[in-house]
């Protein structure tokens, strides 16, 4: 008899996770950039937002980091949240976290916290610092 083939299940596998990815309710809000949803955790492409607790490495930092992760919960809760993949379903970050993109009543997550001064515009390399200068 024989074997399935590994590419065929790694192809399968990536339409379940897709699909997975796509089914909305259960998204929770880890940070202003990374949500959990399913079995995974996903990071938000596309946009960066200040770290919180340990990771935060100022109290301004921390506290922007409280009011985008606030207000990206609000959105998704108040709104209409579609979480979709970016790239192949194996595509993660340096933390494994899946990469996504979230928009909410058909707008970017991070177009949002952006244009509330929460995040700022991200496409990898290094991130600008949220702390005061000096």
């Amino acid at each position: 008899m024989a074997r399935p083939s590994p590419i065929l299940g790694l192809i399968a596998g990536g339409a379940l996770a897709a699909a997975a990815a796509l089914w909305q309710p259960g998204i929770r809000v880890v940070d202003g950039d990374t949500v959990d949803h399913g079995f995974w955790r996903w990071r938000l492409e596309g946009f960066d937002a200040p770290e919180t607790g340990s990771r935060a490495r100022c109290h301004e930092e921390r506290v922007l980091g409280q009011s985008a992760t606030l207000r990206l919960a609000e959105a998704v809760r108040d709104g209409q949240a579609l979480l979709a993949p970016v790239g192949p379903v194996w595509n993660v970050d340096r933390y494994n976290r899946r990469l996504g993109r979230l928009t909410i009543d058909g707008r970017d997550a991070g177009d949002i916290l952006t244009a509330e001064g929460l995040a700022r515009p991200y496409a990898g390399g290094e991130r600008g610092s949220w702390c005061a200068e000096g």
